[in-house]
């Protein structure tokens, strides 16, 4: 685990508060004796399941106030924290992801990067379609179909700096904020100045979504 994997994030009060209020909806589910199933040595950095979801509300704290606000809002969502898979994914047909306690603690990336898909899909609002969301140019209002139009159109310029980016425009968007969020702002900058803007200023901006959504 990197020195990077092992940092400590500070979330406000009110964002620990819309946190805690998915996982009251039943929107957050953690499997129960998931800590004595995972081995010793991540133990080490979460001995219990406060600790696990302390690193777990941290990766979501990544995601603006207004976002976490939306995913309240929406109708049959949930993340489950589950032993019985690897890693992580989001299963759109049944609006979940999935993810491994270990692949929280290891702190990658991967478990914004399943955020991304759900709220790619969700923020769509194209409820028949599995793969038609906010990256393919769709959107819930007009504000937001603009921003996803916007997305569309940088990916479909070609320019990947990661190779898994041009599977689709939902990899797309996803791995970008995740190389973001593990990288650090002038990384993703210097590889794509267009689009660190988008992601930046719109995507994890909480003043856009207060408005938009």
């Amino acid at each position: 685990m990197s020195e990077n994997s092992m940092r400590k994030r500070k979330i406000s009060y009110r964002k620990e508060k819309l946190i805690h209020e998915l996982e009251r909806q039943g929107k957050i589910y953690i499997e129960p004796n998931i800590i004595q199933n995972i081995p010793k040595i991540y133990r080490k950095i979460a001995s219990n399941e406060d600790e696990l979801k302390k690193v777990l509300f941290g990766q979501i704290g990544d995601f603006p106030d207004s976002l976490i606000q939306f995913l309240i809002n929406a109708q049959n969502i949930q993340t489950s924290i589950t032993t019985s898979i690897k890693s992580g994914h989001y299963l759109r047909a049944r609006r979940t992801i999935e993810l491994n306690p270990i692949f929280i603690l290891k702190e990658t990336g991967g478990v914004q990067e399943e955020i991304v898909h759900m709220l790619d899909h969700l923020l769509g609002g194209q409820s028949d379609s599995l793969h038609a969301g906010l990256s393919a140019g769709y959107g819930i209002n007009d504000k937001v179909e603009e921003l996803g139009k916007e997305i569309y159109k940088l990916y479909k310029r070609g320019k990947f700096f990661d190779e898994y980016m041009g599977k689709n425009e939902r990899e797309y968007l996803a791995q970008g904020v995740r190389y973001l969020l593990q990288e650090g702002d002038e990384v993703i900058e210097d590889l794509d100045s267009m689009l660190y803007n988008v992601i930046r200023n719109k995507f994890l901006n909480e003043s856009f979504w207060r408005e938009s959504l």
